[in-house]
């Protein structure tokens, strides 16, 4: 999972849509629908997800426990965690930002803007190492 970026989305359309933008901007994805499957991806595998692209409103874990428990581990701690939700008041942002996301984004959401924030975010991460 060296570059792939993990999107946790419960939307099936998002989803698809994130999917197929993203592999055609040649960035390899794994797709979690809730936050349990999220945080399998984490806790089953040594090779981590390079980035999170996290939605706030899944049906069992919310995106800012998620986002806390990543934070909170030091091996994921690191990780760029880009919130992508419909929850677009400036409480909802800076509790995001708060919990621990690099970036937040609301919807709807120009798909080229999520493809630069990733490559900035991973850059970033590539220049701390």
């Amino acid at each position: 999972m060296a570059n792939t970026i993990l999107i946790v989305e419960d939307d099936p359309d998002i989803a698809e849509c994130l999917q197929y933008n993203l592999e055609l901007a040649d960035f390899p994805t794994k797709l979690a629908r809730t936050g349990e499957e999220c945080l399998s991806a984490f806790l089953d595998s040594e090779k981590h997800p390079a980035l999170v692209l996290l939605d706030l409103h899944l049906p069992d874990i919310d995106g800012i426990e998620i986002c806390r428990r990543l934070r909170e581990e030091a091996r994921t701690e690191k990780i760029p965690i880009i919130m992508l939700t419909a929850y677009a008041s400036d409480t909802d942002r800076a509790r995001g930002l708060a919990y621990g996301a690099d970036t937040y984004i609301t919807k709807p959401y120009a798909m080229r803007e999520v493809v630069l924030t990733i490559q900035i975010a991973l850059s970033q991460t590539l220049t701390e190492r």
